[in-house]
């Protein structure tokens, strides 16, 4: 049952205030959503461009791929639709949103969902309970994009720039983003986003400070950030990618979602539409030997 309510998922980036909120802070070009799908042109390097779409290759959306192709001189679109499948089955090319997640079912009981949660999960959460963590619904975007910096820097990972968080909280209605956060006297310690879309809530983003690791504070947060959403009427609580497989940059993150339960769901691969063959070669043989240098 969850399978089939889950395939009927809305892509997250159908989301308008979402599209607003990345064409304020210059991450797309223009958004295009009509009753094929949505459309976002993402600029690349010099004037060329991507294009993302929700959309199935089909032949009219094809065409209309080709219109907006020509418009924005972009190299090649990736469908990626949320089409579930048994297990993962191919690397794509690149992802937006992750072939793997974690899904927690909101329509069941409190008890049932703590249950299905791993030990050490509710452990650590016990553990920051036992530490007297108080837990804010606001924190500033200083506070949070400091944290969030040296969240990166310890796991090596890319962060947007302040503006796109800005434009985030401020074209997002406030009914529709939550934010969560810890503070150990004056310092933000642990904070996460959740951002509900359609039926579920998203963990959007999340940061914490490695030197106060030992208080628990990230679990803290997630279990109240699932429970409140639940208690809004969301029918799931989506993590937003895990490792469809491993070796994976995921990993890491993975094993913390772990501890929380819920369901691995895979999707289908994403599929490519290509206007401009020579140039997206150069990107696959740049990105293979990328690859190969990280390996070696």
């Amino acid at each position: 049952m969850i399978i089939q309510k889950i395939a009927t998922k809305k892509n997250l980036f159908c989301n308008q205030h979402l599209q607003k909120a990345l064409k304020k802070s210059g991450k797309i070009i223009t958004s295009k959503n009509n009753k094929l799908g949505s459309f976002l042109v993402y600029p690349l390097f010099n004037k060329y461009t991507i294009i993302y779409t929700d959309a199935k290759k089909t032949t009219k959306v094809k065409l209309y791929l080709r219109k907006l192709a020509k418009k924005y001189n972009a190299i090649y679109a990736l469908h990626e639709t949320q089409e579930v499948i048994d297990k993962f089955e191919t690397k794509s090319f690149k992802e937006f949103i992750p072939r793997a997640t974690r899904i927690i079912s909101l329509s069941e009981s409190l008890e049932e969902i703590l249950s299905q949660m791993h030990a050490k999960g509710r452990y650590n959460c016990k553990v920051a309970q036992k530490n007297n963590l108080k837990i804010s619904t606001k924190w500033s975007l200083e506070d949070f994009y400091k944290l969030l910096e040296k969240t990166a820097k310890r796991d090596n990972f890319f962060i947007n720039d302040k503006k796109y968080y800005q434009e985030l909280f401020t074209n997002i209605p406030s009914k529709h983003i939550h934010f969560y956060g810890i503070y150990k006297e004056s310092n933000l310690i642990a904070a996460s986003i959740v951002i509900d879309h359609a039926n579920t809530a998203y963990y959007f983003y999340g940061a914490s400070d490695h030197d106060y690791r030992n208080l628990m504070a990230p679990y803290l947060i997630q279990h109240k950030a699932i429970f409140e959403a639940q208690k809004r009427g969301m029918q799931f609580y989506d993590f937003l990618g895990i490792s469809p497989y491993s070796p994976h940059p995921l990993d890491k993150v993975s094993e913390f979602k772990r501890k929380f339960g819920g369901k691995i769901i895979h999707f289908k691969a994403n599929k490519l539409t290509i206007f401009k063959p020579g140039i997206f070669f150069i990107l696959m043989l740049r990105k293979k030997i990328k690859n190969f240098l990280k390996k070696s």
